[in-house]
């Protein structure tokens, strides 16, 4: 080809269908990444609503240990943190800053999960009628925390892939 002879039209019309396909490749990714962090949000809400209402029924219901009331107090108190985090709380984000990202509200979750599946086993000392018999014990599974302690690691898997 000279210099200054037009181009083909073929590789003109190849160009600019290139240049569309990219931006509506773009496009698309943009909008599948705002559906999966509004879905993590979404996730965020509920988890964070569900741990601190378990956690909270836990203290006033079941608990017979000191250790075990803290335990369910610093649960609930994360499930407020988290759910007050994913309504985009600025005081909440501004105080913990890692909460402003997704992979800190999944480290959170994490952490919360752990500590919801160590709260599952409910330890209940065996009584009989002569006294208290102090090494009998009997384990009861409080399965509602093992849920929660699922769900938890699931929207940390969530969040982490997402961020």
């Amino acid at each position: 080809m000279k210099e200054g002879a037009a181009s083909p039209p073929i590789a003109v019309a190849a160009a600019v269908g290139q240049d569309a396909a990219l931006a509506g490749g773009i496009a698309l990714e943009q909008q599948r990444s705002t559906k999966s962090k509004r879905a993590a949000r979404v996730f965020d809400l509920i988890v964070g609503a569900s741990l601190a209402a378990a956690a909270g029924h836990s203290i006033a219901a079941e608990t017979n240990t000191l250790l075990e009331s803290t335990t369910f107090l610093l649960l609930s108190l994360t499930g407020v943190v988290l759910f007050l985090a994913a309504c985009g709380l600025s005081s909440i984000r501004s105080r913990a800053e890692f909460l402003d990202h997704k992979a800190g509200r999944a480290g959170l979750s994490f952490v919360a999960a752990l500590l919801c599946a160590a709260a599952a086993p409910q330890q209940i000392p065996v009584c009989t009628s002569y006294g208290y018999v102090g090494s009998a014990v009997v384990t009861n599974v409080r399965w509602p925390m093992i849920a929660l302690a699922t769900a938890l690691l699931a929207n940390g898997l969530y969040n982490a892939r997402v961020s």
